[in-house]
């Protein structure tokens, strides 16, 4: 998965049918399963981290060297911002 794809704000993103994901330089936030915040519920599948990943609440079990897991990735939604594509914009923090 190419960095960043992995994140969205919307419910239940993270879907994906058995087998392996890799993440590297990815933002994993902001997803829920039936409504409850839960960034990796639905992901059946064997997830590898390349390292520099954000998990927003930590259950993506990511341990490689740069992930930090359990934080906020302090961005907006996606919104557009006059490019091709919906973007998230930095917080302050």
């Amino acid at each position: 998965m190419p960095p960043t794809e992995a994140f969205q704000r919307h419910p239940d993103i993270v879907d994906l049918p058995l087998g392996p994901m890799t993440l590297r330089n990815s933002v994993v936030a902001g997803n829920t399963v039936d409504g409850a915040a839960d960034d990796c519920e639905k992901a059946f599948a064997t997830i590898t981290s390349l390292g520099h990943n954000i998990d927003g609440d930590g259950n993506c079990r990511l341990t490689a060297a740069g992930d930090l897991p359990s934080r906020d990735p302090l961005v907006g939604p996606p919104a557009d911002s006059g490019g091709p594509t919906d973007t998230v914009t930095l917080s302050d923090g």
